[in-house]
């Protein structure tokens, strides 16, 4: 079995490259890791990519998110040069790499390490040896081989199970397997197509709490695709929502769950707090979203007391992103209509963004 040492000593040492990459360059802190200029793909004529432009933050964990089919694995195969782009370009830290060939494609691959849902291991062979393929096709010294293994089985948690046939594993252990394969050539971004789609909620937690940490140890930039929000909303700093092909809406995820602007946004936060689009057609049936101070506050019993109107609680729920608060109420006013809109009013004046029409009809790009 192989030995490794402890694991922030293995994260110092995984920064340090095995190969040279031709032109890279290190983004300032205000260049973006990974950059994608109007990317346009389409399959049989079909357009499946449209237009699709996205920075990403150095160190950033940069959600992907859309229904199935909106497009969001070939922009991310795109991204990771695993699929030609017909036209547009993708820059790592500032450095065209869409267009390479050769020698230098391949170089340039090994800048990034993918992560797919199906994990892609070869069941006969162990841990370790899932992990090494890649060195080992690549003809780096056994040693080194070993040694670099070694490491990323202890950062990952496998260590002790180095040695054993990830047929035996669990998905969960699968797939601590291929995020160990797919860092082994020290890639800068970490590209996570579904990586969590397969696993039941508590493996998905854990793997997602990997790959935050593995972001903070490594100085990583992740670009992570996912239908599930929950994903977006326990990992990711900034997000990109896509409906058939085209990105619709970007910013932070806070932004995204307390006001999302666009149809597509709206109808995915609202797919945490299930509500019947016919219950919205009501003019007094409203979501209420609360964000920052405001999820903290006692609103709605101020709201009693200052206008004659009576408020039911149909359903609700708070989140947790990233260092705030975010909540959502529906609810349901009583009173006559003067009274009503004067309470929404000043609901909106709180910082409240009031939604009483059906989700999505009075979208604002």
């Amino acid at each position: 079995m192989f030995h490794a040492g402890r694991p922030l000593e293995a994260a110092s040492s995984a920064r340090s490259p095995f190969y040279p990459v031709p032109n890279a360059s290190v983004p300032s802190h205000d260049e973006p890791r990974l950059e994608l200029r109007s990317l346009f793909k389409s399959f049989g004529g079909k357009p499946v990519v449209e237009d699709a432009s996205l920075s990403v933050r150095p160190g950033s964990i940069h959600g992907i998110i859309g229904r199935s089919g909106a497009g969001k694995s070939t922009l991310l195969r795109m991204a990771a040069l695993l699929e030609t782009p017909d036209s547009g370009v993708a820059l790592y830290g500032g450095t065209p790499v869409s267009g390479l060939a050769g020698r230098d494609r391949l170089l340039a691959r090994r800048r990034a390490g993918v992560v797919f849902q199906s994990f892609n291991l070869f069941a006969s062979r162990t841990a370790a040896g899932n992990v090494a393929f890649p060195l080992e096709s690549a003809g780096v010294p056994k040693a080194a081989v070993r040694e670099r293994v070694a490491m990323l089985l202890d950062l990952v948690g496998l260590a002790d199970k180095a040695d054993r046939p990830v047929g035996r594993f669990s998905g969960g252990e699968k797939q601590r397997v291929a995020i160990a394969r797919a860092l082994v050539n020290r890639p800068e971004i970490l590209f996570c197509d579904e990586a969590t789609s397969a696993l039941d909620p508590e493996t998905t937690r854990s793997v997602l709490d990997l790959i935050l940490s593995l972001r903070d140890r490594l100085g990583l930039t992740v670009l992570m695709v996912t239908h599930q929000m929950e994903v977006v909303r326990r990992a990711c700093d900034d997000v990109a929502v896509m409906e058939a092909g085209r990105i619709v809406e970007t910013g932070t995820v806070e932004s995204l769950f307390s006001s999302p602007r666009t149809r597509s946004a709206k109808r995915l936060v609202a797919g945490l707090l299930p509500l019947e689009a016919e219950e919205l057609e009501d003019g007094a049936v409203c979501r209420l979203r609360f964000s920052g101070a405001s999820a903290s506050q006692p609103v709605l019993s101020r709201l009693s007391r200052e206008f004659p109107v009576e408020v039911n609680i149909l359903r609700g729920t708070i989140h947790k992103v990233g260092g705030s608060r975010s909540g959502e109420l529906v609810v349901t006013f009583q009173g006559d209509d003067p009274a009503i809109k004067a309470a929404k009013s000043w609901l909106t004046a709180q910082g409240i963004v009031v939604e009483s029409t059906v989700v999505g009809e009075t979208d604002h790009a």
